[in-house]
């Protein structure tokens, strides 16, 4: 009996911490994330804001992270990037997402921000790197 006790609360306790039982983020609005597409210039207006929206997955141990932003004159961060699970079944796990970087349009002109995915463990090189043209009309 102790053995049956003992092997329905690890089963409860494995199936409670398992990345299944995490409910995922959803996204505000529809629920849709469109992927913001290479090599098309972001066009916005100063004093806007605008988004960047990156395929991720940390399951992998690799991140986003902004390796440079052209001129700080012109584009700013506005918050930390936020990251929004793929739906899928329950108890699947390794599911990628999106990853949503805001910025803000400060002046006019054209700017780079490039971005670089590296894995989390120092001393690895970086794996991808991706740039978005930004062009700002005053």
């Amino acid at each position: 009996m102790f053995k049956v006790f003992t092997m329905a609360a690890v089963l409860l306790l494995v199936f409670a911490c398992s990345p299944g039982a995490v409910t995922p983020v959803t996204p505000p609005g529809d629920g849709e994330l469109v992927l913001t597409p290479e090599g098309v210039p972001i066009k916005v207006a100063v004093g806007e804001t605008f988004e960047i929206i990156l395929e991720a997955n940390p399951t992998t141990g690799y991140a986003w992270e902004i390796d440079s932003i052209g001129d700080l004159q012109l584009v700013k961060p506005v918050a930390d990037s936020q990251y929004y699970k793929d739906d899928a079944p329950r108890g699947i796990v390794g599911v990628g997402g999106k990853e949503v970087w805001t910025f803000s349009a400060e002046n006019g002109g054209s700017t780079v921000i490039s971005f670089r995915y590296v894995p989390e463990e120092a001393g690895r090189d970086r794996e991808r790197t991706i740039e978005f043209l930004i062009e700002i009309q005053e």
